[in-house]
């Protein structure tokens, strides 16, 4: 069950996140705002795809993920696991803990060794990093329009206020 549902995170992730750049795309007809939404929908999709395809071929061959008798390997599930929530590196690093402690706290959820969670803390930085930066640029794309509308400078702050809560 857990292999399925990874790579399912990894699809609903993906379309939601294409869908709300479509959506800016229907409503800002400036064209640079329009480039933006492409490339970050063309990277979006890419790495959504690596994504998906990445955690289906966990195992090789795939029929191992769920049948450990059959000869091959797979990385491990807990690696997998830290390395599709990029939020447990960003709830450690806000609470200004160390890497040191972040290490021990994804060796005693793995049950590694210390250099194998390196490597997991190490993907998961990656990840993490691609996740948030789409994050960030979505939440940023419809700001520098609505700044630029005949409005209010109140009715600005508020409509910028609703496309970041939005983000969140």
């Amino acid at each position: 069950m857990f292999w399925v549902s990874v790579w399912i995170y990894n699809i609903a992730l993906t379309c939601t996140k294409v869908s709300l750049l479509i959506q800016y795309m229907r409503l800002f007809a400036v064209s640079s705002a329009r480039i933006v939404c492409w490339i970050v929908i063309t990277a979006t999709v890419i790495f959504g795809l690596f994504s998906v395809f990445g955690n289906i071929f966990l195992c090789t061959p795939v029929e191992r993920w769920w049948n450990k008798s059959i000869p091959g390997h797979c990385l491990d599930e807990a690696s997998v696991w830290l390395s599709n929530s990029g939020e447990f590196m960003v709830m450690y690093r806000k609470k200004r803990k160390s890497l040191e402690t972040v290490s021990r706290t994804t060796r005693a959820l793995c049950g590694c060794t210390p250099d194998i969670a390196g490597q997991v803390n190490a993907k998961t930085d990656d990840l993490t990093a691609i996740n948030m930066a789409t994050d960030v640029i979505i939440v940023l794309i419809p700001l520098p329009i609505v700044l630029k509308l005949c409005i209010s400078t109140k009715q600005k702050m508020i409509l910028s206020s609703i496309f970041i809560l939005g983000g969140l």
